[in-house]
């Protein structure tokens, strides 16, 4: 996940100025262009293996509202990543959302519990 968290925050710092809202795009925009590959890796990682060491959670800015749908919830494509470093991610992006006031969160915040079920244990 270093890979992709560090080049997106390079190449666009003004749209991701920390790694919280690099994984706020990861998992909550619909349409982000961010698949799986065959080997069940993120496509723009690079596989390098590499853990990114996360700083301390911050609120999101804002994050695109959530559905009930099943096909409109985009961190469900990410179910199975093998990814080194995706499990980490996804704790670091639930402790952002938790610290979120919940005008930004909305239901993201009862959501929780769900998100963590679908991408860490299934």
């Amino acid at each position: 996940m270093k890979t992709y968290i560090e080049t997106l925050m390079r190449e666009y710092p003004s749209i991701f100025p920390n790694p919280a809202q690099v994984l706020e795009h990861l998992f909550c925009t619909l349409g982000n262009g961010i698949e799986l590959n065959d080997e069940m890796k993120i496509d723009e990682n690079c596989s390098c293996g590499i853990v990114y060491k996360f700083p301390k959670p911050v609120s999101f800015k804002h994050v695109y509202p959530w559905t009930d749908l099943e096909k409109f919830q985009p961190f469900r494509k990410y179910i199975g990543c093998k990814d080194i470093g995706f499990k980490d991610s996804v704790e670091y992006f639930l402790s952002c959302l938790k610290i979120t006031p919940q005008e930004i969160a909305g239901d993201w915040l009862l959501n929780i519990d769900l998100i963590r079920k679908v991408l860490l244990e299934e």
